[in-house]
């Protein structure tokens, strides 16, 4: 399972319906990390901040033309305002940003990437026109670089070290600073010799970042050109809407299960226990 989110990627060996805890790999750059990077490289392209859609007003002069003016609320919370910016970035994100299928060098322009319909311009909410060129269409990229530093979801520590600045080293708690594919390659190497063959022929992908354009193929890829040449790797991508909402989907379907009386935590054991029954519970 690689589950490309908002909040991050992670990828989870599943056999015969149980996962297997020490392989797992995660990494903090996801869709928010994303649409983060693409902020600052359309500030540093405009010359300006991006304007949040709530403080931009349009109205229509009396030749017909749309005139923009830019509103000011000083009381306005940094975390809103933020969020708000990020809401307009993610538009842009998803009608111009891509990725090739293979990995090309930085000299080649955008027109030459392999992406369908992806448009020359985009129109942000107020009025500011962006042309497409490399530093936008290339943002995606990043997911298959390999990373020096945590992103600010991390506390800007280093990848090897968890939020709190702990070092670690296995587990749900480990990040890793390699690419998306490096991690589904390092995840492959820590299962078992007798079911890699299984593992690697049936990988499935998930996740709202997953819908970039062509981040399947390109997945795929990368992943083949890692591993030898005696397997054949198989990456699975289910149809958009499942992708983006299969956290909601596979919640639903655990919470209608008969067994799941028996899973949680109740308020009364948390607070007479505390944070370690759970993690007595959930994660031994």
């Amino acid at each position: 399972m690689v589950d490309c989110g908002g909040s991050g990627c992670c990828v989870a060996p599943v056999v015969d319906g149980y996962v297997l805890r020490r392989p797992i790999q995660r990494s903090n750059r996801g869709g928010i990390w994303l649409s983060e990077q693409l902020q600052e490289a359309l500030e540093a392209k405009l010359g300006k901040p991006v304007t949040p859609r709530y403080a931009v007003r349009r109205k229509r002069s009396a030749s017909g033309e749309l005139v923009y003016s830019t509103l000011d609320f000083p009381d306005t919370h940094p975390t809103y305002e933020r969020q708000a910016k990020l809401w307009a970035v993610d538009s842009v994100k998803e009608a111009m940003c891509g990725l090739p299928l293979w990995r090309m060098p930085d000299e080649v322009l955008a027109p030459h990437l392999p992406l369908p319909r992806r448009p020359a311009q985009y129109e942000l909410p107020d009025g500011t026109v962006v042309e497409a060129s490399p530093d936008i269409y290339r943002v995606p990229e990043r997911l298959f670089d390999r990373a020096v530093e945590a992103p600010a979801a991390a506390g800007g520590k280093d990848v090897g070290e968890g939020a709190d600045g702990r070092q670690v080293k296995g587990g749900l708690g480990a990040l890793s600073g390699e690419g998306l594919h490096q991690m589904v390659y390092d995840s492959i190497s820590a299962c078992d010799v007798d079911i890699r063959k299984e593992v690697i022929s049936n990988m499935v992908l998930t996740g709202a970042t997953s819908q970039l354009p062509y981040l399947p193929e390109r997945l795929h890829r990368e992943i083949t050109s890692l591993l030898p040449t005696v397997f054949k790797a198989k990456v699975v991508a289910p149809e958009p809407i499942e992708r983006r909402y299969g956290v909601w989907i596979g919640g639903s379907i655990l919470c209608s299960l008969g067994s799941f009386q028996q899973l949680w935590l109740s308020k009364a054991e948390y607070e007479e226990l505390g944070p370690i029954l759970s993690d007595q519970r959930f994660f031994q």
